[in-house]
């Protein structure tokens, strides 16, 4: 018996950013998004404690593509400027380089001191998120930008650099501020004008969170995930063939027939 084999392919994307590897891996795919999901219920808008200080805080693991070096002269400028203001660095060095040890030193030399903390790997992000007033993403390259979500979710701004997937994730004016890559200036900038003016952080927090429940909630992850379904047997009546299907950046994949 002649053995069956795929007609047509069907990617499932993180990203539309990310498919550019995955059409130059497959150019006959059709692509279809499917954006990380949040959890809406764990990740939601929580009043800081009253009498806390202005805080800006980076999450992500520590990487030199992450950018911490330009948050810290973010901040080290946004202090200069007048701002009382702490920063937090949530996030371990995941590959235990020393690239910590570095980072720590860099502040120091800065002289920070104790207005930017390191608070390491952390499990309780959506209450670290709520402490915060401003979420920064400083990273030269990025697939999505899992935190900037959550913190979206959170009702929090985001200041981000328009990398990658970043600009599907924020958009520019309305829930963030983007700025472009390796340049803490103009980080800074755009960190000023939202610690100046409380009402537009609140604006872009609740605009924020109206986007994730749109793109970014579960209920929209589960959709995205039955498009690629409908689509792959749509075609598949059609062609009367095999269909394969996998999600780039998921890890999994199968056939559907």
């Amino acid at each position: 018996m002649e053995s069956l084999k795929p007609v047509h392919d069907i990617s499932g994307i993180q990203s539309a950013y990310s498919g550019q590897d995955v059409a130059r891996a497959c150019p006959r795919s059709q692509q279809q998004v499917i954006y990380n999901a949040v959890d809406l219920e764990g990740f939601k808008p929580q009043s800081k404690r009253v009498g806390d200080p202005l805080r800006v805080g980076i999450i992500a693991n520590l990487l030199p593509i992450k950018g911490h070096d330009d948050f810290i002269a973010m901040a080290r400028t946004v202090i200069d400027r007048g701002y009382s203001c702490e920063f937090w660095v949530i996030g371990g060095d995941i590959t235990h380089s020393g690239y910590q040890d570095y980072l720590t030193q860099l502040a120091a030399e800065s002289g920070l001191g104790g207005r930017l903390q390191f608070l390491g790997f952390r499990h309780d992000v959506a209450d670290l998120l709520n402490q915060l007033d401003i979420l920064v993403s400083c990273s030269h390259n990025e697939t999505f930008g899992r935190s900037l979500i959550e913190a979206m979710a959170c009702g929090r701004p985001v200041v981000a650099t328009a990398v990658g997937g970043v600009k599907e994730v924020v958009e520019d004016g309305k829930t963030g501020i983007l700025v472009g890559p390796r340049d803490p200036g103009a980080l800074a900038c755009a960190v000023e004008q939202l610690l100046h003016n409380e009402n537009l952080r609140a604006e872009m927090g609740r605009a924020g969170r109206a986007r994730v429940e749109a793109l970014f909630s579960t209920e929209a992850h589960v959709k995205q995930i039955m498009n690629v379904y409908e689509s792959a047997l749509g075609i598949k009546e059609k062609k009367r063939g095999w269909g394969r299907f996998f999600f780039a950046g998921h890890g999994r994949q199968g056939f559907v027939s």
